[in-house]
């Protein structure tokens, strides 16, 4: 997905990302090298790993479909704890060797739990952005890899979400302290180069939504927020954050997954978590079908994940009541395309074709006369609209939009919009070109 060059993040927010993670704002403790009080179920975590490696398509495992419990072989696991929680960083061996296309033997490094069911990808402190997991992983990975054998992954099963959305959670979130976390990671990575960030207080970071949800015996929370800043000398925008922790606010996780299966378990929390309420006045609507479906898409017409999402529509379009679209021009001459659709809706001139025209035909080119062009050559009544000089429509379509496009991109982006395309189909939000999922809500 295009990450939206125009949204001015918090610097140290763009700091955080370098090292790993969306936000990773860490407590100062160490992983403690204490037996949980649970003991690792060995047999589930075994017969886990053979499930999951039937699920890898074929070509990346293509024998793995005889491999019995017997198989797999624990070589060795580090049990420790972050806070209440119980973990395992585990070496596996798999023998017989999977049948994979190199024809190797494989080993396996994973953080799960005590019931081997779950896995984890890393656990960050979120005051330092140390990863928690590593230590025990490099414990764990002291036993020796035989002559031959591979370091192989479990990756290539499907990424679809399960239903652990909303399940009442015992524990309540600590909204302050993951406030005073990510405020004091803020002023970890500011101080160098902006005094002012010392500063900060609570009223600084708001919580714009939290959706709890569980996994096993833990208790999690996705979480979206905003980190205002005090000074617009720093930054005048806010930075948009969307992480998963856990009820404490000090632990926060990468992508947990299902080891049997590979289902995420933490994509449906922070989809509705990170669900945005498009406004109105911000859709313009482009297309009035017979269908049953509206949509809105949030979209730039030279963005390449944008196009694809909009063939596909264009494609089922005898399935739509409705398309709009919601502007959010990123790419270089985007704009001066956003402005002509703009001005054939209200101007009545074709703007679903025009629409269609620079979602598929129209050619990215640098200057904005170029791009204005080739609209006038695909529609005559544009050019009448407009004149025949495509420089004098340029300073005509800047004059008369551009100052709104920006002002709608600024709300867009108020709205924790960050990153294009964004499709919304019967209100139901699909980040990204997902081809089968559009499929399934236009049907």
């Amino acid at each position: 997905m295009k990450i939206l060059r125009r949204l001015v993040m918090v610097t140290s927010v763009i700091l955080w990302a370098v090292t790993g993670s969306a936000l990773m704002v860490w407590s100062q403790d160490k992983p403690q090298g204490i037996p949980p009080k649970s003991n690792l179920d060995e047999e589930k975590l075994k017969a886990n790993i053979l499930a999951r490696i039937r699920t890898v398509p074929k070509g990346e495992a293509s024998g793995s479909r005889t491999f019995e419990a017997v198989s797999v072989v624990i070589k060795k696991e580090v049990p420790f704890t972050l806070g209440s929680m119980e973990f395992f960083a585990v070496r596996a061996m798999l023998v017989p060797p999977i049948m994979a296309t190199d024809q190797k033997p494989g080993v396996l490094d994973l953080i799960v739990d005590y019931t081997g069911r779950f896995r984890f990808t890393d656990i960050r402190d979120l005051v330092t952005g140390k990863i928690l997991t590593q230590e025990p992983l490099a414990e764990a990975g002291r036993v020796k890899i035989p002559e031959g054998f591979r370091v192989v992954t479990l990756e290539g099963s499907s990424r679809h979400d399960v239903a652990l959305v909303a399940k009442p959670t015992k524990s309540k979130l600590d909204e302050q302290r993951l406030k005073d976390n990510v405020l004091t990671r803020v002023r970890t990575v500011r101080s160098n180069g902006a005094p002012e960030a010392k500063n900060l207080g609570g009223f600084a970071v708001d919580i714009k939504n939290k959706v709890p949800f569980e996994v096993g015996s833990l208790r999690l929370f996705a979480v979206r927020m905003t980190v205002l800043q005090p000074s617009p000398a720093i930054d005048p925008k806010p930075g948009n954050l969307a992480l998963t922790v856990d009820h404490t606010g000090r632990f926060q996780f990468s992508d947990i997954d299902e080891l049997a299966t590979g289902n995420s378990l933490s994509l449906a929390a922070m989809t509705e978590a990170t669900r945005i309420n498009i406004p109105e006045k911000l859709e313009l609507a482009v297309f009035n079908g017979s269908g049953k479906h509206n949509v809105v898409t949030v979209s730039d017409p030279f963005c390449p994940a944008c196009r694809k999402v909009w063939n596909q529509l264009w494609s089922r379009r005898d399935k739509l009541k409705s398309i709009k679209i919601c502007h959010y021009p990123v790419h270089p001459g985007s704009e001066v395309a956003c402005a002509i659709i703009k001005h054939a809706h209200a101007k009545h001139i074709s703007p679903a074709e025009v629409a269609n025209f620079a979602y598929t035909k129209l050619e990215q080119k640098e200057k904005p006369e170029e791009i204005i062009q080739q609209f006038f050559d695909a529609f005559p009544k544009l050019r009448k609209s407009l004149g025949d000089n495509p420089t004098a429509a340029y300073k005509t379509l800047k004059a008369s939009y551009f100052a709104l496009l920006t002002a709608e991109v600024n709300e867009t982006t108020s709205l924790g919009v960050t990153s294009v395309p964004i499709v919304f189909i019967d209100g139901t939000m699909v980040i990204g070109f997902e081809e089968q999922k559009i499929v399934e809500l236009t049907s």
